[in-house]
């Protein structure tokens, strides 16, 4: 066998060195950098069994439909959360938009409704408006934004 000379070895140990860094770049890679296939990660598993349908959604917006002042209505599934978009006039009675909002939950499911929160967006002008309403999912009532006194 032929000995090496200084300079094969070192080309060697260099290689041996770069292989090294590689595997342990490697190694750290996927031990700190899961694997983002989905934004949400595993938080949404389960959903597809307590999908809301976009007549579901539709509906939920509908429950505004006899409160005066009410322009707009729309409703949008975001991951966890049902976002109920309600576009009003300056002088609608935020009161009655309360007391209406008792009835989204209403329009779910029971498995829904433990899986979803629900946020309620009052859009208008003047001094009361946009008023934002929050309910959790394990919550009876809704919690609302500070701007408003009701």
């Amino acid at each position: 066998m032929k000995k090496l000379n200084k300079k094969q070895k070192r080309m060697i140990l260099i290689g041996v060195i770069v292989v090294l860094v590689i595997l342990v770049a490697l190694f750290v890679k996927s031990l700190f950098f899961v694997k983002q296939d989905r934004v949400y990660g595993d938080r949404l598993d389960g959903i597809k069994e307590v999908q809301v349908s976009d007549d579901e959604l539709t509906d939920l917006g509908s429950v505004f439909k006899d409160v005066a002042g009410v322009t707009k209505t729309d409703a949008r599934e975001n991951g966890k959360i049902i976002n109920v978009l309600i576009d009003v006039d300056e002088t609608t009675d935020f009161n009655q938009l309360k007391e209406a909002s008792k009835k989204v939950p209403e329009q779910l499911d029971k498995d829904q409704r433990e899986f979803y929160d629900i946020q309620i967006f009052f859009f208008g002008s003047g001094e009361t408006y946009p008023v934002i309403g929050y309910l959790h999912k394990g919550d009876q009532e809704f919690v609302w934004s500070n701007n408003v006194n009701g």
